[in-house]
């Protein structure tokens, strides 16, 4: 009886290993279009008028045709990273500043989703 214990206890441990594999390769996967779209959905919620999130433009600036200011984009960035599990520490200032568009933002995020710092 303890040798089908052991055996059980070992195929119940690998299963569960398996589990945790799976669900961190699914966290890791975020693909583009999901960033894209967890992007999209975390702007629109700091615009004034929040807008539809599918209508808000990769391409247009931030701030020119969007009118984000800049405490907003800290809380849509702050909100975006959490969101995509990235850490806010893999980007200097100088990286932050760089991000002026939509697409800018997803760009940067995208090597780092599912790999919090």
């Amino acid at each position: 009886m303890p040798a089908d214990l052991a055996t059980a206890a070992l195929e119940t441990a690998a299963l569960e290993t398996a589990a945790l594999e799976t669900a961190a390769l699914e966290t890791a996967a975020l693909d583009t279009a999901d960033l894209e779209t967890l992007a999209r959905e975390r702007l629109s919620r700091v615009l004034r008028d929040h807008p539809d999130p599918a209508a808000l433009d990769l391409e247009e600036d931030l701030v020119n045709t969007y009118g984000i200011t800049s405490l907003n984009k800290v809380l849509f960035l702050t909100s975006l990273c959490k969101a995509a599990d990235v850490g806010l520490d893999n980007f200097t200032e100088d990286d932050l500043a760089g991000m002026r568009t939509l697409g800018s933002v997803v760009g940067a995020l995208r090597p780092h989703a599912g790999q919090k710092g």
